[in-house]
């Protein structure tokens, strides 16, 4: 409500004379009266009342800026090289702390405010991974927009460009930095026959199964042509096929070449090393 009010406070001094006037909003006469006239023969329908700089959100002007600002970075260091969607999530654990600690406690879905704040300072330590430990490589360009979900939950669209010796450009080098595979068990030959060895085996396969359960849980396609209470969007029911191509046919290595757009990734069957999970056993652990 702060926020909002401030926004409202800005627009009201931008929209009065003043603003105006500091605008110098007078030099676009000629333009409001050729739409005022052009709306009078029916020519248009575009309204042209106070003027507002390129610098507030969500204006016009600000996403046309926006707009020319992310085709002269693509055009000056060339193409995207990732395409990452950070979304929050309301089962982790700082939202549940943060709705804990308040009085009376409350739920999370009821505290949009906690959980953006949550999703900023993740979202914070996201871009510091990125740009300041350069966990997926030197990142010479990026840029990125916020969305809320129609629950309320934000996510981040973002686009990567990175350095030419930090680009994927083989199969392998994909399979380095994006998996479509469930996580793997590790093996116990690789940890030392010590006790030390053995906690840090039993550690890692803890991690493993949680960090499986996310993905049975947050990012496996749902079979839609088995549900039906509802009309789904993916799903054709005419033709009984998922529109957007799952499941996924196997792969024993990614396939990609630069003049692909978007690369097949490597989906290995259960006899080659994939793993295979029933999506409904499958709970993300508190």
């Amino acid at each position: 409500m702060a926020w909002h009010k401030v926004e409202t406070q800005n627009l009201q001094y931008l929209r009065g004379h003043e603003g105006q006037t500091k605008l110098r909003a007078s030099t676009y006469g000629n333009i409001k009266r050729a739409v005022a006239a052009a709306r009078l023969l029916g020519q248009t329908n575009v309204k042209c009342g106070k003027i507002l700089p390129s610098t507030y959100r969500g204006s016009a002007r600000n996403r046309v800026q926006n707009y020319r600002e992310a085709m002269a970075t693509v055009q000056t260091f060339g193409k995207p090289s990732l395409f990452i969607t950070f979304t929050a999530n309301a089962k982790w654990k700082s939202c549940y702390d943060a709705c804990l600690a308040t009085q009376p406690a409350c739920d999370v879905h009821s505290r949009d405010d906690l959980l953006a704040r949550v999703f900023k300072l993740m979202m914070d330590e996201l871009m510091c991974d990125l740009l300041d430990r350069h966990v997926l490589g030197r990142v010479d360009a990026y840029m990125y927009v916020i969305e809320f979900q129609q629950r309320g939950y934000p996510h981040a669209h973002m686009l990567l460009i990175l350095a030419k010796k930090d680009r994927p450009v083989t199969g392998q080098d994909i399979d380095e930095l994006v998996t479509a595979e469930l996580p793997v068990d590790p093996v116990r030959d690789d940890f030392p026959s010590t006790s030390p060895g053995q906690r840090a085996f039993d550690l890692a396969m803890s991690e493993t199964a949680r960090l499986r359960a996310i993905v049975c849980e947050t990012m496996v396609h749902r079979d839609c042509r088995r549900v039906t209470k509802r009309k789904n969007k993916c799903c054709d029911n005419a033709k009984g096929t998922c529109e957007e191509g799952y499941p996924k046919a196997f792969l024993s290595e990614t396939q990609w070449s630069p003049q692909l757009m978007y690369p097949m990734y490597r989906r290995r069957k259960p006899s080659e090393g994939g793993m295979t999970v029933v999506r409904p056993t499958c709970r993300v652990p508190r």
